[in-house]
């Protein structure tokens, strides 16, 4: 717990026991074990008995998952941030839980084994399917939809995302959406099997390592693509929006990201 923000100790007593987090949690809703109310609340116990040794910097003999939280409600969090959004004196339960994560899987290696596909997958593939990079554009089958190398002086860089490129309910979407760039003149390409994983699930999962691996690399291709313009990068994936258009920034990423929802509400 010492290796807390100190904001999130805080949090432990900032919490009103309103339970809104709770409410609105979507895997406590479907009846799995996790409760973000009580993962504060729990805290604070703990932070009553030993907080003269927190204060001073002492290692705690216990890590979390032994007296907060099970690592079952760990791994069932989806990310979402239903709970910090809702919570009405602004703590971030959810990010407890992403740097618990995050030290199961550095520090203990101790992750679900469902996980061990995916991150394979992000490493060789740039998938977390782990399917071919190859198949990358077989979506795009029978339509106009140049890459990169088709059209290097596009206006605007498509990141496809990887569900809409390898999910058949996904594809759906980016068939319809490149139907409409090019019904509306969109001056557009993709990266094509040079584009990867943004590394989204990774680093929500707790994989921080690979995260970074995938956004160095990503950065690297999309410099190399953009040159010296400043074009902007249109996602199909919420989730691609959020990585490249914010969390890329970091590393010195630095693009003007949309979502396609936002392009089409412009072209309209």
């Amino acid at each position: 717990i010492e290796q807390l923000p100190w904001t999130h100790l805080v949090d432990a007593y900032s919490c009103i026991m309103c339970n809104r987090c709770q409410d609105v949690c979507p895997a406590y809703t479907t009846g799995k074990e996790l409760s973000p109310s009580a993962l504060e609340v729990n805290k604070r116990y703990y932070l009553n008995e030993h907080l003269a040794d927190v204060a001073g910097g002492k290692e705690s003999e216990f890590s979390l998952i032994d007296f907060a939280i099970s690592e079952s409600a760990v791994w069932a969090c989806t990310a979402c941030g239903a709970c910090v959004d809702i919570c009405p004196v602004g703590n971030e339960p959810m990010f407890d839980i992403l740097y618990i994560r995050r030290y199961q899987m550095l520090m203990e290696n101790s992750f679900p084994d469902e996980l061990k596909t995916a991150y394979r997958g992000m490493e060789r593939n740039g998938n977390p399917w782990n399917i071919s990079a190859r198949d990358r554009m077989k979506w795009a089958d029978g339509l106009e939809v140049p890459t990169i190398d088709e059209n290097p002086d596009f206006d605007l860089l498509w990141w496809v995302g990887c569900a809409p490129s390898y999910d058949p309910r996904a594809q759906d979407t980016a068939r319809a959406l490149a139907k409409v760039l090019n019904a509306a003149g969109v001056n557009f390409a993709v990266l094509g099997e040079m584009e990867r994983c943004t590394g989204d699930s990774a680093r929500r999962s707790g994989n921080e390592a690979l995260f970074f691996e995938l956004a160095q690399g990503n950065i690297e291709t999309i410099n190399e693509v953009m040159g010296e313009q400043k074009r902007r990068i249109v996602t199909t994936c919420p989730h691609c929006l959020q990585t490249l258009g914010k969390e890329y920034s970091q590393y010195g990423g630095d693009y003007e990201v949309i979502h396609h929802t936002q392009l089409l509400s412009e072209l309209t």
